[in-house]
């Protein structure tokens, strides 16, 4: 069936003909069952029938009788023809002209044209314009987290890189805002928490080494008292004896 498919599409006419007063028109064929036997040695008679009637089923081909021969059309004869128009070179073609259009790429209609580069100041405007919007949206979170902990948050996230192309917040794989902030709140808390604790810590070490010092003053100042209060209680016996001692 290929084979004499092939063989009608290469035997149709290319242009419109006529063939005794009847119009034959391009992809039509005019033949006979003799003609297809003597083209094709091939095939027997037998088969070049059954041939036709399945590619009669199949609509790729109408046949028709007309005067003693078969007129064969062949169903959308354009078709064939396609891949054969666009390779085949015209007359006017030069060779030059034609191996430049070879390796010249082709281009697709939905490329887009590349983006004209950035100069510095649009860079650092856009940059600028990003910053604006990270901090409109932590505004809503003002109210859970604080003022102070969201401008924290905000003044880490916003460096941008030495290019001004992006903030260190865009530069992470992954970012949730949400789980961003809780996990800052959280670290904080621990933080403070911790410094808190310490401080707590160091005061009480100081006033139990305040209530030490006061105890050790006391019990100084309190012996400094009993020493010195023995030797004014023995000066006047001293003195007493030394002045009945004398001639």
């Amino acid at each position: 069936m290929v084979s004499l498919l092939i063989y009608f599409v290469s035997s149709a006419n290319t242009g419109n003909t006529v063939w005794r007063g009847k119009d034959i028109m391009r992809g039509q064929l005019v033949t006979s069952r003799s003609r297809i036997l003597k083209d094709n040695p091939a095939l027997t008679d037998r088969v070049i029938r059954t041939c036709i009637s399945r590619l009669q089923d199949e609509g790729l081909i109408k046949v028709e009788a007309s005067n003693g021969c078969t007129i064969i059309t062949i169903r959308k004869f354009e078709s064939y023809q396609v891949e054969a128009a666009q390779n085949a070179p015209t007359a006017n073609t030069d060779p030059q002209e034609k191996q430049e259009k070879q390796e010249k790429p082709e281009i697709q209609e939905d490329q887009q044209p590349p983006k004209p580069k950035r100069t510095h100041d649009e860079i650092v405007a856009d940059y600028y314009k990003r910053k604006h919007k990270f901090y409109d949206s932590l505004v809503p979170y003002v109210e859970v987290y604080g003022k102070e902990m969201v401008r924290q948050f905000y003044n880490y996230w916003k460096e941008p890189n030495k290019s001004f192309t992006k903030m260190r917040w865009e530069q992470e794989k992954t970012w949730s805002l949400n789980l961003r902030l809780a996990r800052w709140a959280n670290h904080t808390n621990i933080k403070s928490n911790g410094t808190e604790k310490k401080r707590e810590e160091k005061q009480q070490r100081l006033e139990s080494y305040g209530a030490v010092a006061a105890k050790w003053r006391q019990k100084r100042n309190s012996s400094e008292v009993a020493d010195c209060g023995q030797p004014d209680a023995d000066i006047p016996r001293q003195q007493a004896d030394r002045t009945d001692a004398r001639p």
